[in-house]
């Protein structure tokens, strides 16, 4: 059962939604 090409950019997504808030929260948070 391979990863279908939907999933595979949905996890990609995730992966960089997540690391965006993580990114915005730390340059706020300095500010």
């Amino acid at each position: 059962m391979h990863p279908t090409m939907d999933s595979v950019l949905g996890l990609i997504a995730g992966i960089l939604v997540g690391l965006g808030i993580v990114a915005y929260s730390r340059r706020k948070r300095n500010q």
